[in-house]
């Protein structure tokens, strides 16, 4: 995905840890959506 002319974002998790890398989509999923619910109110 990183070398995709397609994606302008595109947040990495260098981990081997499965658990860390879940938790860490966890937290962004969740910042990403108060910015977003913020900016729309």
């Amino acid at each position: 995905m990183a070398a995709a002319d397609t994606i302008e974002h595109l947040f990495v998790v260098p981990s081997p840890s499965v658990h860390r890398i879940q938790e860490v989509q966890t937290t962004t999923y969740h910042v990403l959506w108060e910015l977003t619910q913020q900016a729309l109110g």
